[in-house]
């Protein structure tokens, strides 16, 4: 594992998390500390490639289970971050005291924070994006929680392509710094893969209450995206390609309304109004998750979805809009380890094979400029 030398000691000016490791005595975790934990985050995501997407394997059962173990590894690692490398803990923090050097330091480990977790949520997606189909439940690290509060890969997806497009307008000020480093093209990928899938999200139920949720993380992505573009050539590339998604997911939504089934209009009357409103209201909070607006001076003022949770936990699943549509039961099959499966592989959704397959059409009926010209 990577040590720190003689010019990586510089500690947080305003946190004092010890890292602890089983070779060492605890120490103040240090700029260093960056490196030890990316190197374990991609040394647990290293079998992805070979044991997850490889085409030769023998059984979708060996898969799932691999992938339930390296789940569960990347929890584990996302819930150990200390302090430091939070990327909300640097966001609460006031900087107003620190000198020029503190304040230098502070924005380092905040660039550091950020990277971390733009990694972590980009694996996720990685792992999951085989099995979004499938209604298995997550075991979630060392602490499972209840069957009924745990994600499914579909779930887990969302929810890391969410926090991944809620980084601007909230994190706006490590954007800012982000742009005069080599970081802007990393930023600009991970942030276009969540764009994308936030995008099959949204394709997958066209005019739910999800949908209308990830055409507002498409927005960020494409608004991050346009902002980064003068620091990057990366950026300007994956603009067209959002953009053409966004189109298409309006053209699905307005055939799901015009050609679809009447949606479900009557008032639901009980002896408790009062109380019904303030659970309705509950409920859109848990979807929207609150509306920000941020404005500087260098970035587009804009009023998006933020106050993403930052634990390694996905929301619960929302509803489905409210269409009038015949109930189905899935059966699963409980493995005591790694949670619940389909017995018979029925879809999450139905429509997220349709979702997927238009996402990827879209993707190839823009035309990409050729990367000569413009450099």
């Amino acid at each position: 594992m990577p040590r720190d030398m003689e010019d990586t000691q510089a500690v947080h000016p305003l946190l004092n998390s010890l890292e602890y490791s089983a070779t060492t005595h605890p120490a103040r975790v240090t700029l260093g500390t960056y490196q030890r934990y990316k190197f374990e985050l991609y040394t647990i995501a290293s079998p992805i490639i070979g044991s997850i997407y490889n085409l030769d394997s023998p059984k979708s059962g060996d898969v799932r289970h691999q992938a339930a173990v390296i789940n569960i590894k990347l929890v584990d690692w996302f819930e150990r971050l200390p302090a430091e490398l939070r990327l909300n803990n640097n966001s609460e923090v006031h900087t107003n005291n620190l000198s020029r050097t503190e304040l230098d330091v502070y924005r380092l480990f905040e660039l550091q924070a950020l990277v971390l977790q733009l990694a972590y949520d980009n694996v996720q997606i990685i792992l999951h994006r085989p099995f979004l189909r499938y209604t298995g439940q997550l075991i979630m690290g060392p602490n499972p929680r209840s069957p009924e509060n745990r994600p499914t890969s579909f779930d887990q997806c969302k929810h890391c392509a969410r926090r991944t497009c809620g980084i601007l307008p909230r994190y706006a000020p490590v954007l800012l710094a982000a742009k005069n480093t080599h970081a802007v093209s990393y930023i600009a990928m991970q942030n276009f893969t969540a764009g994308v899938t936030l995008g099959m999200v949204a394709l997958s139920d066209p005019g739910s209450a999800q949908s209308q949720d990830a055409k507002k993380g498409v927005a960020n992505s494409i608004l991050l995206q346009k902002n980064l573009a003068e620091s990057s050539i990366v950026p300007s590339q994956t603009v067209k390609v959002l953009e053409g998604l966004f189109h298409l997911i309006f053209q699905r939504e307005m055939r799901a309304f015009l050609d679809g089934p009447p949606f479900d209009m009557t008032p639901v009357y009980s002896l408790n109004p009062e109380r019904d409103l303030a659970a309705s209201i509950a409920q859109e909070g848990h979807v929207s998750d609150g509306v920000g607006r941020l404005e500087n001076e260098r970035f587009h003022s804009a009023q998006l979805s933020q106050g993403q949770d930052n634990s390694g936990y996905p929301p619960q699943h929302p509803d489905t809009g409210g269409r009038l549509q015949a109930a189905s039961e899935i059966e699963t099959t409980t493995d005591p380890d790694f949670g619940a499966y389909p017995a018979s592989l029925l879809p999450l959704h139905a429509g997220v094979d349709q979702a997927l397959d238009s996402v990827q059409q879209g993707m190839l009926d823009v035309p990409f400029t050729d990367l000569a010209e413009q450099t």
